[in-house]
């Protein structure tokens, strides 16, 4: 008779490869050492659930990163930047079906349709800490380390306010307002844009303001706060935050342009035709 084997968990059949956060998880108080996650692949079910149609966008791929990356010492996914998560998401599609990603565009300069392919490996610029030092030592800031609050000084405002980094809960915050302001209003605006400005805040002139009552607060304040301003805050941020940069440079096969832009986030992403 044959040796009797224990079964294989799924874990076990499908493995997990270590995966480094962009944030090397410098801001999760040592729950992360290194910044270190496992990520698996994608199971047919989970890419189901991901490719299905509906509202529930956000809600399937939380339901996805639980399944298919790793997190140590009980870390909660929701509690991940969202930097962090993104890189898990690219994480999960390249081990699953490869880097290389194609995706249609339209050229900005001649109007023609064309259809670029990149390397998520290789044309992506990762953030790190240690690539944000480097950066900060060459315009002149030196012993600079990856910290919350970042601090700003609004140029019309006149105001000093503190920042802090979006996490996945925010994320969740920004779809549910996202959602019930469309369905209330009929301005073509774009209703998460300020509201990501106030969940940002922290605190303005050295008062905190963390509580329900502060981000009504935060949220009137954002509203009256100039162009000039909102664009200090978004460069203050952008400037120090880890991540992945999803911004691509397709070059047009018609004109010969160098297009720059977005990342497109198309079918073909979890869906591709070849690999």
């Amino acid at each position: 008779m044959g040796e009797t084997k224990e079964p294989q968990t799924e874990q076990a059949e499908l493995g997990f490869t270590t995966v480094n956060l962009p944030s090397r998880g410098v801001l999760y108080d040592d729950k992360i050492p290194d910044g270190q996650v496992g990520v698996r692949k994608i199971m047919g079910s989970e890419e189901a659930l991901l490719l299905a149609q509906g509202s529930q966008g956000l809600e399937r791929m939380e339901i996805t990163l639980k399944k298919c990356v790793r997190l140590p010492n009980d870390f909660k996914h929701s509690d991940l930047l969202m930097t962090d998560r993104m890189a898990c998401m690219l994480a999960m599609r390249t081990i699953t079906f490869g880097p290389r990603y194609q995706f249609d565009y339209k050229c900005r300069y001649c109007g023609q349709q064309q259809q670029a392919e990149i390397s998520i490996l290789e044309d992506l610029d990762e953030a790190t800490p240690d690539s944000l030092a480097l950066k900060m030592a060459e315009k002149g800031i030196e012993d600079w380390t990856l910290e919350e609050p970042v601090h700003l000084d609004l140029p019309d405002a006149k105001k000093h306010i503190t920042l802090r980094f979006l996490r996945g809960y925010d994320e969740q915050k920004i779809v549910r307002r996202t959602k019930r302001l469309l369905l209330q209003s009929v301005d073509p605006g774009d209703p998460s844009y300020l509201f990501r400005f106030a969940l940002q805040i922290v605190s303005i002139d050295e008062e905190e303001l963390d509580s329900k009552a502060g981000l009504s607060k935060r949220e009137l304040f954002v509203r009256k706060l100039t162009a000039t301003d909102t664009a200090a805050i978004r460069i203050a941020v952008d400037e120090v935050e880890p991540g992945i940069d999803l911004t691509v440079y397709p070059e047009c096969r018609g004109c010969g342009a160098a297009n720059s832009m977005p990342m497109p986030f198309t079918a073909e992403f979890f869906r591709p035709t070849r690999l």
